[in-house]
């Protein structure tokens, strides 16, 4: 009996230095793999924040993305009407020049005994992004209107809407540009960053944005 305790009592004795032996060994183990954890973690950190920061200042990545999907955003002109063209349906440039009242001078051509002969054929990217209402980049018209030629050629009615508008840019006064960029955006034709994404002020967006949260916290504070 006394054999058998003692038997057991070397066992158990055993198991507890095993035991404490592969903590012993394991412990900096562990602590070497925690702190290349932490390591990592904080340079992945710091390197998104670098390229956040790259981003806002040159555009870099959404430059080249948009790039590559504005080069698949193609038309070509066909015969006849075009069964998947996408009409835009709202916006105060489209209501303004007409543009989303197409369809409905299009059927009232065709009930006057009018004939489409052609119209535009749109690349199947192109239809994508207009079907979820994103639609291309395209060089907007200051002016537009109606021009009927005679049998000649020669214009014997025209009609522009705004009937006055600036026929370039470098028309237009300096006075005039550089009180509206520094209204609006005093950073769009920054020699220093000309791939810049002119529709995004990240100053005047972030702006507002940390004023508002700064103002929330205060207020909770209280």
């Amino acid at each position: 009996m006394n054999g058998e305790n003692s038997s057991a009592f070397r066992r158990s004795s055993t198991l507890k230095e095993l035991i404490s032996a592969s903590s012993t060994v394991l412990g900096p183990k562990r602590i070497a793999s925690q702190s290349t954890r932490s390591v990592v973690l904080r340079s992945t950190v710091l390197l998104l924040i670098a390229l956040v920061g790259l981003e806002i200042k040159s555009s870099w990545v959404e430059s080249r993305v948009l790039a590559a999907i504005a080069r698949k955003l193609t038309f070509s002109l066909g015969e006849g009407a075009s069964d998947v063209i996408q009409y835009s349906s709202n916006g105060p440039y489209d209501e303004r020049l007409g543009y989303s009242h197409l369809p409905n001078f299009l059927a009232k051509l065709k009930s006057s005994g009018f004939r489409l002969e052609s119209q535009a054929r749109e690349s199947k990217m192109f239809v994508l992004l207009a079907k979820l209402h994103i639609y291309a980049v395209y060089q907007e018209k200051g002016q537009a209107g109606l021009e009927l030629l005679d049998r000649d050629g020669k214009p014997f009615y025209t009609s522009r809407y705004p009937s006055r508008a600036y026929r370039n840019f470098s028309d237009i006064p300096p006075i005039i540009v550089s009180t509206v960029m520094f209204v609006e955006n005093r950073e769009i034709l920054d020699p220093n960053h000309p791939y810049r994404n002119p529709a995004i002020g990240w100053d005047a967006s972030l702006g507002p944005w940390s004023t508002s949260g700064f103002i929330r916290s205060t207020a909770s504070a209280r």
